[in-house]
């Protein structure tokens, strides 16, 4: 049907022909002047230089400027939310890196849509929908790689919302990414993240996203008691046991719900030898730092949604 909003990206970005991965962050609309609930994005492009794509939900406007300082910081993608929206997005997690302890976070990302190669669709279930605050706008965080020949990107965006009257079931999303990461020359790092769960929540999907040292990746719950006095096994599910830079994988979950002191725990691994025959640079150690070749700062990005207080627990935990 027709949407409700279309914004364009302003300026064309002119992508060259070679060099790093880079990110590009882009102002799309004005201040909303009443709450939106947002139910599907439809993103117009070919996608050709973009990777993925992020629709955010901005508690401020900035200028080409700012979204300069941004793009060229010694920061991760995920870091540059918390220079946006400061500490109060992220909380410390238990991470280890092949076993020893180094620094994790989990971050509450607002975004209203990603669209993962090829992917050029956002659209949530019937009963479900993104919350853009009245206040808010709205910006793209833009992922671009060099195809070999110079390319030009302007994309468009057509946002679709939920009628006023009608309830949704709101989704919210965080990441689980490393601080500080650095992947030796032919080694194989295994990174393991525990985020323990303060509320009563849905499992709705997870997107695994690595870079090109991403070999694959594992998820599991452990659901605590009632009481919360007790975790139980790890659960297995979600599976990647081969990771594709070009084509990233979003799962589904199925009334998979999870109780306050349960936990989430994923395994990536990223194998930066030269057996892994995506490995651009397998004499170089990768860390994580400004968007390059020799960045590898992904994680698995958790979508679920707030269960009310009035519902009745399910604690059965299966895979779908």
């Amino acid at each position: 049907g027709k949407p409700d909003l279309v914004l364009n990206m302003k300026k064309p970005i002119s992508v060259r022909a070679t060099g790093d991965l880079i990110y590009k962050y882009v102002m799309l609309s004005e201040k909303f002047n009443e709450e939106k609930i947002v139910k599907a994005v439809v993103m117009d492009s070919p996608m050709t230089v973009v990777h993925h794509a992020h629709v955010i939900v901005m508690p401020n406007s900035f200028d080409e400027k700012q979204a300069v300082a941004l793009e060229t910081g010694d920061a991760s993608a995920a870091m540059v939310f918390k220079r946006i929206y400061g500490d109060s997005i992220s909380r410390k997690i238990r991470m280890t890196a092949n076993g020893k302890s180094i620094d994790g976070i989990r971050l509450d990302q607002p975004i209203a849509a990603t669209f993962s190669r090829p992917n050029r669709y956002s659209i949530l279930n019937g009963n479900e929908g993104v919350r853009i605050p009245k206040g808010s706008y709205l910006a793209v965080i833009l992922h671009i790689e060099s195809t070999g020949k110079e390319e030009v990107e302007q994309s468009k965006f057509s946002f679709y919302f939920a009628p006023n009257d009608q309830p949704r079931n709101l989704i919210d999303q965080f990441t689980l990414v490393p601080s500080a990461l650095t992947i030796p020359s032919e080694k194989v790092v295994v990174v393991r993240s525990e985020a323990v769960i303060d509320e009563h929540i849905q499992l709705e999907r997870a997107l695994v996203h690595m870079h090109y040292r991403g070999s694959s990746a594992r998820i599991f719950v452990q659901q605590s008691t009632a009481d919360g006095k007790s975790l139980s096994s790890p659960v297995l599910v979600a599976d990647l046991p081969y990771h594709l830079f070009k084509m990233q994988t979003f799962y589904r979950f199925k009334d998979l719900t999870l109780l306050p002191g349960s936990k989430i725990i994923t395994e990536l691994v990223f194998d930066n030898t030269s057996a892994n025959v995506a490995n651009p640079y397998p004499d170089r150690a990768v860390k994580i730092g400004k968007a390059s070749l020799d960045d590898e700062m992904h994680f698995p990005r958790i979508y679920y949604s707030h269960i009310q207080p009035q519902a009745q627990p399910r604690n059965e935990v299966r895979r779908d």
